[in-house]
């Protein structure tokens, strides 16, 4: 008899709606926070669109059987994969406030309503698997998973950001993440973000 071998975290359980509103209210302000140095260059949905695709590509790349599969000595490098997920989640929550942050004028119920329809939209997405990723996340080895979530990305990324992001998130839970480690890694990068702006990066 196969032993069952994990199931999918819940997403309200990694990322609750309270929790997505703070990353898209410190979005706000980071970007208005840059705005406010360089005024020459309002951010567009497109831009962020191609940096979340980037970002997830990116932690892909940090798989072992990613880039450089043939590297007989590449590990999974855990901590690489949630920093480009936080990266990514930056530039996420940067689409879902992107009129706010160019009109620089923050309405709280303009922002409880986009930010509401985007979580309940990446929510969705998250939740779909396929019979073949159901199965996978049920009885295979974590690899078979992760691999299968590479190709799931790659098919995704001509679509949405909060397609790109579902996927990203299924990836960041085969290393059995937690709510409060994204929490801590998405507060380390935004203080990043924040020093690299006042110093006129």
């Amino acid at each position: 008899m196969i032993e069952k071998k994990r199931t999918k975290p819940l997403f309200k359980d990694l990322i609750s709606l309270t929790d997505f509103r703070f990353y898209c209210e410190r979005q706000y302000l980071t970007d208005t926070a840059i705005l406010d140095n360089d005024p020459r260059f309002p951010p567009r949905y497109v831009d962020r669109h191609n940096q979340v695709r980037q970002e997830i590509a990116e932690m892909t790349n940090e798989l072992k059987f990613s880039a450089k599969w043939w590297a007989k000595n590449k590990q999974d490098d855990r901590r690489k994969v949630v920093t480009e997920f936080i990266d990514a989640l930056h530039f996420y929550c940067g689409t879902v406030v992107e009129e706010m942050i160019k009109e620089r004028h923050f309405e709280h119920e303009r922002f409880e309503r986009d930010t509401a329809r985007a979580y309940e939209t990446w929510e969705q997405l998250y939740n779909f698997s396929t019979l073949e990723e159901s199965g996978l996340y049920a009885y295979a080895e974590t690899d078979a998973l992760r691999r299968h979530l590479i190709d799931s990305a790659f098919n995704v990324f001509h679509k949405s950001p909060a397609h790109c992001m579902a996927v990203g998130l299924k990836i960041v839970t085969t290393f059995d993440v937690t709510a409060n480690e994204l929490l801590a890694a998405y507060m380390d990068k935004n203080e990043i973000v924040h020093a690299r702006n006042e110093q006129g990066y």
